[in-house]
């Protein structure tokens, strides 16, 4: 695998979408995607950028993934979009039953992604900045 997928594997591992990735690590979204694309070879300082953005090692980012894709529990449900409507003890069923949390985390994600967070007017009257978590209004 590649750098820039193994960047994209890693972000996925996580939960994260590449806005996400770009704000916890102070990069630009058309920086990240590009990484992603192999458009560009990262300087080692953008790399570091990565690697703290993803809470990662250089070695995770050199070397392919391990293919399980497991989380712990509490990470699949921060990832877990609030959209989908689930009960904790539904989200923890599923936890125990995939082989791959974070291709159905990335699968979730794809499906709400054009919806409305049912949150967002509040959270944006609170002064949350929205387009740091990747939400829509």
């Amino acid at each position: 695998m590649s750098i820039g997928e193994n960047v994209k594997a890693l972000r996925l591992r996580k939960g994260l979408t590449q806005s996400q990735l770009a704000s916890a690590s102070g990069m630009q979204l058309t920086q990240v995607s590009r990484i992603e694309n192999d458009d560009t070879d990262p300087k080692a300082s953008t790399l570091n950028k990565i690697i703290t953005g993803l809470g990662c090692t250089a070695n995770d980012i050199f070397n392919k993934p391990s293919e399980s894709q497991k989380m712990n529990l509490e990470e699949f449900i921060d990832a877990m979009d609030i959209r989908t409507g689930m009960d904790m003890k539904t989200v923890a069923v599923l936890w125990r039953l995939l082989d791959n949390h974070a291709l159905f985390i990335q699968q979730v994600q794809d499906t709400y992604k054009n919806d409305p967070h049912p949150q967002a007017a509040a959270m944006k009257k609170a002064g949350v900045d929205l387009d740091k978590y990747g939400i829509k209004e």
